[in-house]
């Protein structure tokens, strides 16, 4: 099955950034590798007044598009983080989920202040923990925000090629 890790904090955290660092990364690998982005807010993937947004507008359930090098489908229907990761399985390697704090697949927290620290409290399954301050009092895996080589080295050897979700 396809390995899935999650990147989450509060806003202006870095999350998307280290996302990038992260398939940057795993790519150059040789993974595969999907991810998925929880929004808090309605996100508009078609611009006005293309062909799929007109078939949208006028009712269609379901958008396709395809051109010779990507596809996308839009469902006007939300779908569960489960549903998204079976819909990516047989294509990725791995998948990295940036937000969805309540589900359990192995986390990286980003954590920007020290008044975040709470955050830690309630989440589970959290394997690293990356900061922008020094003194921070978690007692596992723990990163400087400027040691991203080191997180990406910790998540392939302790995370990936170990197993786990």
């Amino acid at each position: 099955m396809t390995k899935v890790i999650q990147v989450v904090g509060y806003k202006n955290a870095g999350k998307t950034t280290m996302m990038e660092l992260f398939v940057d990364y795993f790519v150059q690998k040789g993974y595969r590798v999907g991810t998925i982005k929880h929004d808090g807010h309605e996100f508009e993937m078609d611009h006005e007044y293309t062909d799929t947004w007109r078939h949208s507008k006028a009712g269609a359930h379901v958008t396709a598009i395809t051109s010779r090098q990507k596809s996308a489908i839009v469902k006007q229907q939300p779908m569960s983080l489960d549903e998204m990761i079976q819909q990516m399985d047989q294509d990725v390697d791995l998948i990295f989920v940036e937000g969805f704090k309540k589900a359990d697949f192995p986390k990286v927290v980003m954590l920007k202040e020290r008044q975040d620290l709470s955050l830690l409290q309630s989440l589970t399954n959290v394997v690293a923990c990356i900061t922008w301050f020094s003194d921070c009092l978690w007692e596992d895996e723990t990163f400087s925000i400027e040691e991203k080589q080191k997180v990406c080295y910790f998540l392939n050897k302790k995370v990936i090629q170990k197993g786990g979700h």
